[in-house]
């Protein structure tokens, strides 16, 4: 008999409610698969929102707040322009159907005056500068929103979501992204740009003006001027730079101001009637350089695309506007050779050129010519305020090779700005200075027979030559706000003004520049080159040319007078030719005496009456003497160079040199001594860094050796 199998009823609906317990877990399961993927794709879109509105306010274009509102400015970065309302996703009508509420704060960081820590300003508001902004960006989304991916074209909804919400959070520095390379050794007083390295005096025409200041370690040089021709003698855009430094310890940058002079083809457009055509001039707030306003105004554009790409700017923003009449508001308010029509109550005059090249004054429509004063200000070259020369000399190259000349130099400028500053006066000439600065060559002082003439020595053949240099101070206008910064300066700087500059002597911020001009000036002799042809060659790119160099031509004895010719404005650093018809009047020369073949038995060119050389070794190989410091006193120069000191002791009574530093090890006792025996040194530091003074002769040759055993002179 077979038995029967198969499942029984219960059997049956155990297997069914085992079935539905797993499938309702299985389905839990997608469920909460699906939320968690919604969830994260949630995220991701709040995250990528977050990360472009981060994006953007990284890369904005202003520092301070642009006046049209067409460019993102640091400045304007605060919770309000964060804040906004961005949706994303489309339904099934193309419809929107993500909504995401983004919130934010942004602190505002300023560093303290040496830089070593911050500031913290909390949810600042828009319109002011920090040294950096740290911003937190909030996105946000509700309950209820869905949503909507596409699988081959067809739409799928995924679960309704929960409220949620993702927070970043970005550090912005105020420098535009575009142009950090170039501002980032600049530091106006907004920017607060850490202290950067700096090597000065790194070409031999460059001098470095002493600031005064009271721990005597401020200066200031120029770089020499390079041109970049576009055409020959009418489109030139000249570059150089003025670096402000501190050679207290390691030489640090203090400021730098980057400064471009370009001549363009312009053509004369008129007002827009919008809300405005161009910038006001960029002027100096006496701590550092601020754009003007963007106001209604007529204006140009470049006449040619066969020119510097700054002519757009240059074109653009040089006229001075009738509603802004004030001194501070136009391009060259201390013009005396204005055209006397023109006044600072509207635009100044412009010149065109007609078929035989003359000036000819033109309006609105008509093509002029224009030269352009442009500083770098946020990373980007704006238009500035006229260049000014008040004051040019010239003198043989060789006469700045000896310190005491440099030195001697450099008080006069800084004496001569001083006048200029307090008393109103113009620049003084160098011997109307007190003490006089006599300088070789002046013709306001020397004559023929005087033996401060410039010698050409004698040459059988005419072959000797000589390089002559000239050299220009200029000074900025000053504005309302600079002369209130630089009064704050000589009250102490306790006021409201500059208390938090670190300064000791106003002319660390007065807008005054010392520049070369050899390779931009006209040279001319009175004698028709014969017997001395000075050389002015035709301006070429980065200085390749010979403009100065005094040349004999004959053996003739004569006294020959070289002049040096450059045009106080913007054209002294291009070179071109005139802009207008009162050029005329704008031009600055300065007469030099040159004794052909020495013909009154001139002697060497002037230097120092006396000079100390020395050699420094050591007992060690283990101590560097190059690694020395050297430093003179009672009036003497000293400087090192490899193991050689050279001082120049001219004008002095007692000269001393001091040597410092001849090992910085506190641990272990070593001497400098003098050799030859015939110097004693005094105020001898045995503590770090070790320094010894000694009296110096008026001429000689010295010997040093850094010694492990006291000098009989210092037992």
């Amino acid at each position: 008999m077979s038995s029967q199998k198969g499942f029984t009823l219960l059997d049956i609906l155990l297997a069914i409610v085992i079935f539905v317990v797993g499938m309702l877990a299985l389905a839990a399961l997608q469920t909460n698969l699906t939320r968690s993927a919604t969830d994260a794709n949630f995220r991701t879109m709040a995250s990528n929102v977050g990360e472009e509105i981060l994006e953007e306010l990284r890369t904005f274009r202003r520092v301070s707040t642009d006046p049209d509102g067409q460019l993102l400015a640091f400045a304007d970065i605060d919770s309000d322009y964060i804040a906004r309302t961005v949706q994303l996703g489309l339904d099934g009508d193309g419809d929107a159907r993500i909504s995401f509420t983004v919130t934010g704060s942004v602190d505002g960081y300023n560093f303290n005056s040496d830089k070593t820590d911050v500031i913290k300003f909390e949810n600042v508001s828009a319109g002011t500068v920090y040294d950096f902004k740290v911003a937190e960006v909030t996105v946000n989304w509700d309950a209820n929103q869905t949503f909507l991916t596409n699988d081959g074209g067809q739409p799928i909804e995924d679960a309704t979501m929960g409220t949620g919400s993702i927070t970043l959070k970005e550090l912005i520095p105020s420098i535009p992204s575009l142009a950090n390379a170039k501002v980032a050794a600049d530091d106006d007083g907004a920017l607060g740009t850490l202290p950067v390295p700096y090597t000065p005096g790194a070409r031999p025409d460059i001098l470095a003006i002493d600031l005064k200041a009271a721990d005597g370690a401020r200066f200031k040089e120029s770089t020499t001027p390079e041109p970049d021709v576009i055409r020959t003698d009418e489109l030139v855009e000249t570059w150089f730079d003025v670096i402000t430094f501190n050679q207290a310890t390691d030489t640090v940058f203090l400021r730098r101001e980057e400064f471009l002079v370009v001549t363009c083809a312009c053509t004369w457009e008129s007002a827009s009637g919008n809300e405005g055509d161009g910038f006001l001039p960029t002027t100096w707030t006496g701590e550092f350089y601020t754009e003007g306003d963007w106001v209604p105004k007529t204006y140009g554009v470049s006449a040619s695309n066969q020119q510097s790409q700054y002519c757009d700017t240059c074109c653009r923003d040089h006229h001075d506007s009738g509603s802004h009449a004030g001194d501070d508001t136009v391009y060259d308010p201390q013009k005396d050779w204005t055209k006397p029509s023109t006044t600072v109550s509207g635009d100044h005059a412009h010149f065109g050129r007609d078929n035989q090249g003359n000036l000819t004054e033109v309006g609105i429509g008509d093509d002029y010519v224009e030269a352009c004063r442009m500083v770098r200000k946020d990373g980007f070259l704006r238009v500035a305020q006229d260049f000014r020369q008040e004051g040019l000399i010239a003198v043989p190259q060789t006469h700045f090779l000896y310190t005491a000349n440099v030195n001697a130099y450099s008080d006069y400028v800084t004496g001569t700005v001083d006048d200029f500053y307090n008393n109103g006066a113009p620049l003084k000439s160098p011997s109307s200075m007190s003490p006089k600065l006599d300088l070789p060559g002046d013709a306001s002082t020397h004559s023929a027979g005087n033996p401060n003439t410039v010698p050409l020595p004698t040459a059988a053949t005419a072959s000797s030559s000589d390089q002559q240099v000239a050299r220009a101070i200029y000074i900025d206008h000053l504005t309302t706000e600079a002369k209130e910064v630089l009064a704050c300066i000589n009250a102490g700087g306790t006021g409201e003004k500059c208390s938090h500059l670190d300064a000791t002597s106003y002319l660390e911020y007065y807008p005054f520049f010392e520049v070369q001009l050899t390779f931009l000036a006209d040279w001319v002799e009175n004698k028709g080159g014969d017997p001395v042809m000075v050389s002015s060659e035709q301006i070429e790119d980065n200085n390749s040319h010979s403009r100065g160099m005094a040349e004999l031509t004959s053996s003739v004895s004569d006294i020959v007078t070289v002049t040096p010719i450059t045009h106080r404005g913007n054209l002294g650093f291009t070179g071109t030719a005139e802009i207008d018809d009162l050029y005329d009047y704008g031009l600055a020369e300065y007469d030099l005496l040159v004794d052909a073949n020495n013909a009154e038995g001139n002697p060497d060119p002037p230097g120092p009456a006396g000079a100390v050389t020395a050699t420094i070794g050591s007992y060690s190989n283990s101590v560097d003497p190059a690694s020395v410091g050297v430093e003179g006193g009672g009036g003497a120069y000293c400087s090192l160079v490899g193991t050689t000191i050279t001082c120049d002791t001219s004008g002095t009574t007692q000269p001393t040199i001091t040597i410092s530093g001849y090992w910085k090890n506190a641990s272990t006792d070593l001497w400098i001594c003098e050799s030859t025996g015939t110097m004693e040194g005094y105020n001898v530091s045995q503590a770090s860094p070790k320094s010894t003074t000694f009296n110096l002769p008026f001429s000689g040759n010295l010997e040093f050796t850094i010694s492990n055993a006291a000098c009989p002179s210092s037992a």
